[in-house]
């Protein structure tokens, strides 16, 4: 490895090459009698000359790093741990004689590379000439991953990690390995540095096990040089780190060399990019607001009367009306009733507001009879909410699967048994009685506060002709998904919460799912949770099969056009249910979640599907998608929906209804719509708010 280039920063794309290899016994002979005062030989000669030479050992020997520093400037440690530590292991597998090339001819070589984002898969061929494998259990192959400490005139290395290369069945000569760069470090990228891959190839002869170890080999029928590089980020509660990987192979060379680079490392939070953030406010600024608006809010509280017929709509996850609240408006409108929306609308917690809408929102909360959140909505919590208003959680997800709010008291990113968030509720709507005790539990208020209405969002799965709708409006904005099997991909985030919130999409082998699927006429859609700050990687030559649609903001539309989806442990698999479709549980992480995030029941006897943790098992399922096991989907539908009948929008409306005496008819229309058909209401529309606020027009500018 004298005289290396700096990394190239190309980002071709490894192919994958098909061809069987061939025996090249005397060029075999050839390079390895260049390679006796090297490597494993070197270190096998100067071991014999010091009458040091024995049976080394995988693991178990103390004394072996110890005579390799003695014997050699190679520190190849003979002790690396396996991925499974804790697995215990017959000792005849795990002991070996490490011998040098000139006693045993070793040829080998690969015959492909290919990569998925920093996932690295290599098949190739190893095996001693001469010596036939009789069967698969008499032969193993390890990947080791050294790096580089020097480059002198004797290259040093460090074995950092070893993973078991797998055999292939049809040929006993071949092996195929996957590594992710992106995770090797327990769970976190590979560590900045120059690393090589190394091959350890181990057989039964003559009633023990020898092996020898060299680097990975040439790559066949390869008529340039081979170079890689892509970018890996990885979240932490305080700081995001980017990562570049770069790999590369010299024509005709046995080096497969790596480059990892630590790239940057920021404050999460200073990653939130908005279009439709027109400030940047400072903690400073927005405390001050936030102290102006609850102060606001006790003059209006005590100064005006209760609106008994207004409904406030609050939320800042949405600009336009969608969800649960598009289904209630809907209803209110349908049936004329004398109850007055306004409506208060922001597309995140971290977009700013003015003045203006903090005293127009504070006069709302105050004054309205009624006051309807859909998500976590942090500036009602510190309020008292004063006699006669009822603070409603409609809550966006339906059922109850992970653990959320108070559940997660004590657990990495749980609220603190002090925290005000969700106490203030009057009422919660759920979809179940089975779920309340978790709903109560979550929002840390009294189970009698919590009413088993329905999910008014789940009334269009009993609507044909809602639905007929829906779907012909998204064929004609999606046009390429028309005569093709929808797959859709919609996990939950990784992460303790919004700023840190993550998806690890290189479990995906996005060149498997392609090349099994694409020609069979499925298409994959994915719908990321709003909270993740990275996007999937689609590599250019896949495009026509990968579609990422996480800015449509309705996942339930989707769900529609959607014949088998994918995900793992967010809500979205209880609306879906209702279509009766097959949904394929992605969870590699599941034992990790359940450490850190846990569920309200056991999972594996929850989820009405199959379960797979990898693309192998995932295509298997999705080839498979109308299979679907109707009884069990059956017994998850009767739990977690006391009514399967699409009138809970009624319902809830016939509650609110029936607490008020005074009717008054309220006509007022807002014309305003987004271009996938949803209303989009003004700040305050129809509440009357901006007429009472001239006095604050340039207080604002004091605060700042």
């Amino acid at each position: 490895m004298n005289n290396e280039e700096t990394p190239s920063t190309s980002s071709n794309t490894g192919e994958l090459l098909d061809g069987n290899h061939v025996e090249k016994a005397n060029q075999s002979v050839e390079e390895t009698s260049h390679s006796i005062e090297t490597q494993s030989g070197f270190m096998y000669k100067r071991a014999r000359m010091q009458g040091k030479h024995k049976s080394f050992y995988h693991r178990g020997l103390e004394d072996t790093d110890e005579m390799y520093s003695q014997i050699s400037p190679y520190p190849f440690p003979m002790m690396m741990p396996t991925q499974n530590e804790e697995e215990e292991e017959d000792e005849s597998l795990t002991e070996y004689e490490l011998i040098p090339p000139y006693q045993m001819i070793a040829v080998r070589g690969v015959n492909g590379y290919h990569f998925d984002s920093s996932v690295l898969q290599v098949k190739g061929f190893a095996y001693f000439k001469d010596f036939p494998v009789e069967s698969a259990e008499e032969i193993s192959r390890s990947i080791l991953v050294r790096k580089v400490l020097s480059t002198g005139e004797e290259t040093e290395y460090k074995t950092v990690y070893e993973f078991e290369a797998d055999a292939v069945e049809s040929d006993d000569h071949a092996y195929e390995v996957t590594l992710d760069f992106g995770t090797m470090n327990d769970g976190h990228p590979l560590n900045s540095g120059q690393y090589e891959l190394f091959i350890r190839l181990k057989q039964f002869i003559d009633e023990r096990w020898i092996a020898q170890e060299f680097k990975i080999g040439k790559k066949e029928s390869s008529t340039t040089d081979f170079s890689y590089s892509t970018k890996n980020q990885w979240y932490q509660p305080k700081t995001v780190s980017t990562y570049s990987f770069v790999a590369k192979q010299k024509l005709n060379s046995d080096a497969f060399v790596i480059y990892s680079t630590k790239l940057s490392e920021v404050d999460p939070a200073s990653l939130i990019v908005d279009d439709e953030i027109v400030e940047e406010e400072t903690k400073k600024i927005r405390a001050n607001k936030r102290r102006f608006f609850r102060l606001v809010y006790k003059i209006f509280s005590k100064i005006l009367p209760i609106k008994k017929n207004q409904v406030a709509f609050l939320s800042d996850a949405r600009v336009d009306l969608t969800g649960n609240f598009e289904y209630i408006y809907d209803e209110l409108k349908g049936r004329n009733s004398f109850l007055k929306p306004v409506f208060f609308l922001k597309k995140s917690i971290n977009e700013p507001k003015t003045l203006r809408e903090y005293v127009g929102l504070a006069k709302a909360i105050a004054t309205s009879r009624y006051v309807l959140l859909d998500d976590f909505y942090p500036l009602i919590y510190p309020l008292e909410i004063r006699k006669g208003v009822d603070l409603i959680q409609v809550w966006h997800a339906v059922g109850a699967f992970k653990t959320f709010g108070f559940s997660r008291v004590g657990m990495q990113g749980g609220p603190k048994l002090s925290s005000k968030n969700h106490r203030n509720y009057s009422k919660a709507i759920v979809s179940s009685t089975k779920v309340i005790p978790n709903y109560a539990e979550g929002f840390g208020i009294d189970s009698k506060r919590i009413l088993p209405l329905g999910a008014a969002r789940t009334d269009m799965f009993f609507d044909e002709t809602k639905k007929n709708t829906i779907k012909e409006q998204l064929f004609e904005e999606m046009p390429f998904l028309v005569g093709k099997k929808v797959i859709l991909f919609a996990p939950t985030f990784r992460g303790n919460g919004q700023n840190t919130a993550y998806y690890p999409f290189n479990w995906l082998d996005y060149h498997k799912l392609y090349e099994q699927l694409a020609p069979q006429g499925f298409i994959f859609l994915f719908k990321i949770h709003p909270f993740v700050k990275n996007s999937p990687n689609i590599p250019y030559e896949y495009s026509d099969f990968f579609c990422d649609v996480s800015d449509y903001r309705e996942v339930n539309d989707l769900l529609l056009l959607t014949d088998v989806m994918i995900t793992d442990y967010s809500s979205v698999v209880f609306e879906y249910s209702l279509l009766r479709r097959k949904t394929i549980f992605f969870a590699p992480d599941l034992s990790d979640y359940m450490t850190t995030r846990n569920f309200y029941v056991d999972y594996l006897s929850f989820i009405p599907g199959p379960r797979v943790s990898d693309t192998v098992h995932l295509i298997e399922e999705i080839e498979d998608y109308t299979s679907v096991d109707q009884e069990r989907l059956n017994a998850f539908l009767n739990y977690y929906f006391d009514d399967l009948d699409g009138h809970a929008s009624k319902r809830f409306v016939d509650m609110l209804e029936d607490s008020i005496d005074e009717h008054v008819v309220d006509e007022e229309e807002n014309e305003e719509y987004s271009e996938d058909g949803k209303w989009m209401p003004k700040w305050g529309e129809n509440e009357g708010a901006n007429s009472t606020i001239n006095d604050y027009k340039n207080e604002e500018d004091n605060i700042k």
